[in-house]
Parts: C-alpha cells; sequence; structure tokens
C-alpha cells in the first residue's frame, strides 16, 4: 500500500492528538511538520518520529514532496495558513475554524 505523505502545521494539542491518530492509520506518513519556531518543530517530530521539521510554514509550502497539509496551528492564523498552502499547490484539512469573523467589525481578524 502507497503511503501518503502528511505534513502537520502547528505543535500545540490538537495538532498532537491528530499526529496520534494519524499513526494509526495505515497508509499515512507524518512526513514534516512546521512550527512558528524550530525547537517546537523539533520536539514534536522527535516526539513522532517526524523525519522533517520546520521553522516556518513558508519554509514547509515548497515542499513538494508532502501531499496533504493539516492545519492544527491557532485559529486566527486559519485562514492565512490555508491559503498559503493552497497557493502553492497542496490539498489542504484544516480543523475548525477556517476564519474568525468579529461580529464587532464584520472582518476578518484577529479578535
Amino acid at each position: 500500500m502507497r503511503q501518503v505523505k502528511w505534513g502537520i502545521v502547528g505543535t500545540g494539542n490538537i495538532a498532537t492528538q491528530f499526529a496520534q491518530g494519524l499513526q494509526q492509520v495505515a497508509n499515512a506518513q507524518i512526513a514534516a511538520v512546521a512550527s512558528r519556531s524550530m525547537d517546537s518543530a523539533t520536539a514534536f517530530a522527535q516526539k513522532f518520529d517526524i523525519p522533517k521539521r520546520y521553522g516556518s510554514y513558508e519554509d514547509m509550502a515548497k515542499d513538494r514532496e508532502l501531499e496533504i497539509i493539516y492545519i492544527g496551528a491557532p485559529h486566527p492564523q486559519h485562514y492565512e495558513n490555508v491559503m498559503l498552502f493552497l497557493e502553492a499547490g497542496h490539498a489542504v484539512v484544516c480543523e475548525k475554524p477556517l476564519g474568525v469573523i468579529c461580529p464587532r467589525f464584520m472582518v476578518q481578524e484577529q479578535c
């Protein structure tokens, strides 16, 4: 069975839960992780035996070997992260929500 190479954006609790679940999928390989800090990416990679780690999301977006990107970063950045990886040509799975709408201003921004 062919292995599907996943990249995980974020290293928090939700990303950790997703990585634990993905390890149970027979044809899934967690091939890379990206964080806003290399230290966090390295610790996460060591925990889950992930071969590639990135200290920026932009660097991971350039990785052409990755097939699917899971967005598990803080939700106010979801839209920006999703668009970065879609524009780089990756398939994306986004942990909820895709965007945050501030009722007071009716624009997308961090509330």
